[in-house]
């Protein structure tokens, strides 16, 4: 019972809400007709066990190799990329590779400068305003080397179940914490 209360005593209770959030992580992924809601309350518990630390590098990493997703659909054909492109122009910055199949790889930016800047960044997407945030949310991971790291901030629960702990030690791996 003292830890219980000495859990609710922490700094701005940050860890009683993700005490919290990972409560109902487990009840949304065990009742099926709460599943739509998982992505949304992970994205919840990201932002309450990790943050991101660091500064630009300049290194053009962000711009190429990318993968889009787009209204939370992630655009792996070529026809799905030109109705993206036609429903918003400034998509066009963004050059498919495909693979044999035709299969969209990966994306790499048309305004990326040689000297690894931006060349137009001034008018740059929604997506690249917000990185590395973006990105994390997205794909739980931000591009190693950038010049941005993920940290995990340290605390101890007072219950992580299964499911919570492997989601959290996949997104650990995938940012190199604790490696």
């Amino acid at each position: 019972m003292n830890r219980f209360f000495s859990y609710l005593s922490q700094p701005k209770g940050t860890w009683f809400r993700a005490q919290l959030i990972i409560v109902v992580y487990e009840i949304v992924a065990r009742i099926s007709v709460f599943k739509p809601a998982i992505q949304w309350v992970w994205d919840l518990l990201k932002t309450e066990v990790y943050y991101i630390d660091g500064s630009c590098r300049s290194s053009g990493m962000c711009c190429s190799g990318l993968s889009l997703m787009i209204k939370g659909r992630q655009i792996d054909t070529l026809p799905d990329f030109l109705d993206v492109v036609a429903e918003d122009a400034v998509f066009s910055r963004f050059i498919p590779h495909l693979e044999a199949n035709g299969e969209v790889r990966d994306f790499r930016c048309r305004c990326l400068g040689p000297d690894k800047r931006c060349t137009d960044y001034l008018n740059r997407p929604r997506l690249c305003h917000q990185y590395p945030f973006s990105a994390f949310m997205v794909h739980d991971h931000i591009i190693n080397g950038c010049g941005y790291r993920v940290v995990r901030r340290s605390f101890s629960p007072l219950w992580i179940p299964r499911l919570t702990r492997e989601k959290l030690l996949c997104t650990d791996h995938l940012n190199g914490i604790g490696a």
